[in-house]
This record gives C-alpha cells, structure tokens and sequence, in this order.
C-alpha cells in the first residue's frame, strides 16, 4: 500500500513538472511588465576562420554581403578573418525576445576591412513571443575602413490571456568589429 501510494505521488510530481515548461499567457499589464523587463547582451568568442569559410558563408540564404574576397596578400601585412555570433535578450518568462547577428568579417590585419557577410535573426527558448522582420544595415565603417558598425533591428509579437489582444514590440541593437578582430556592442534599445 505504501509503496502504490508513492509511485502514486511520483506520478503526481512527475506529471507537474512536465507542464511546468509550458509557457502560459499572461493579463495585459502583467504581459506588459514582463515585456519590458531587462535583459542582457553579449556575443560568442571571436574566432579566426579561413576566407573559404566566409565565401560559403556568403552563399547561405539571408546572408548581407559587403565588398569581396581578396586575393592571397602580397605585403608583410596578412589577411585575417574573424567569425561570432552578437546576441541580446528582453523581457522576462516567458516573454522572452531575443536578438542576434552572425557576422563574418575580413581585413588587411590592423588596416583595412575588405569583406563582411551577416546574417540576422529573432528567436526565444520557451518563449511567447514570435520574432520576425530581422535585419541589419551597416552605420558607419565598412569596407577600407579599420572597423565596420551594424545595427540589427527585429519585431516580436506578443500574445497576452486575452486572445485579441497581442503586444507588439521591437528592438535594436548594434556592434562594431575592427580589424584586429575585435567586437563590442555600442548601444541597444
């Protein structure tokens, strides 16, 4: 008896948690806080590619391509290229947005920056909201210059308990690379 009573409550705990993951929505204001609440950004670790890997990387749908590939250098100064992945969450559980850009990047080492390819997107775990309309435009440097700045935008529906009524949201954020191979963000919002 005692042992059908814990495999009875086993399956009671068992059975919580597996809609525990299941994200609910939320009354307007509550969806509302839960929006706007803050979050966090950063990117992966930047890491030297081959130029090969940056023109497969240029074929691949969605991808913005600026300048070209270079041939071998002929200088003491080499050619280097850098890929990571820029990213940013807002809100809150689980109205999560998130935000990112996968950048590939070239440049006469120190120098000049002569090819860039990016691709951009909208996403969230266990999330609510749907991310759509992803895009990025290059603000400032870019080829012949030694940095490159692009800012990426992307809008997020949000539904709340109410099945009219869904919040709408979008978000920005942008980062600069050099070439060193360098990365920082330069503002978000």
């Amino acid at each position: 008896m005692k042992l059908l009573l814990a495999a009875g409550i086993l399956v009671l705990v068992f059975a919580g948690t597996v809609h525990a993951d299941t994200p609910v929505p939320l009354s307007p204001t509550q969806a509302t806080s839960a929006i706007q609440a803050p979050g966090e950004g950063g990117s992966d670790a930047v890491w030297a590619i081959s130029q090969t890997s940056v023109i497969n990387d240029a074929q691949q749908p969605g991808a913005v391509v600026q300048g070209a590939p270079s041939a071998a250098s002929t200088t003491s100064v080499p050619n280097v290229c850098w890929q990571t992945t820029f990213w940013r969450y807002w809100g809150a559980y689980p109205y999560q947005q998130r935000l990112w850009e996968a950048r590939s990047w070239c440049a006469h080492y120190g120098f000049a920056i002569y090819y860039r390819v990016s691709h951009f997107g909208t996403g969230g775990v266990f999330s609510l909201c749907s991310g759509h309309d992803a895009q990025g435009w290059r603000t400032g440097g870019g080829i012949g210059y030694s940095w490159v700045e692009v800012r990426t935008t992307g809008n997020f529906d949000c539904p709340t308990n109410i099945p009219w009524i869904t919040i709408h949201t979008g978000h920005w954020m942008q980062w600069r690379s050099n070439s060193n191979g360098a990365s920082w963000s330069t503002g978000q919002g």
